[in-house]
């Protein structure tokens, strides 16, 4: 399922890899809301600058890129893998598990709460 440019809320799961990046990038440049989950596959970069909500778990594999400066809450678990990157300095809420790998980073300097455990793999 593709959403369509001017739709603000993209209802399921978005799989970004080196292959369908650019496409994935038009396609949720004005996506507001994603209601399942999202997966970036390693080395895959993702710009969502308008991007609020991930409704499930939000995986950057290794080497991986998320920029989504208007991301505010993720509801299920964060995972960040060994050399990724998450730009979300609007992030304030993860309600499920934050995982952190050895030399991933994470800019999030809003963020207040995780509802699960955090982890920080070395």
């Amino acid at each position: 399922m593709r959403v369509e440019s001017n739709m603000k809320t993209y209802e399921g799961d978005v799989t970004i890899t080196t292959v369908n990046q650019a496409r994935w990038s038009e396609d949720l440049k004005d996506t507001e809301t994603i209601t399942g989950n999202l997966y970036i596959s390693p080395k895959a970069k993702l710009e969502a600058n308008k991007l609020e909500s991930v409704g499930g778990d939000l995986y950057i594999s290794t080497k991986a890129k998320l920029e989504a400066n208007k991301l505010e809450s993720v509801r299920g678990d964060l995972s960040i893998s060994t050399d990724a990157k998450l730009e979300a300095n609007k992030l304030g809420n993860v309600r499920g598990n934050l995982y952190i790998s050895t030399d991933a980073k994470l800019e999030a300097n809003k963020l207040e709460s995780v509802g699960g455990n955090l982890y920080i793999r070395t």
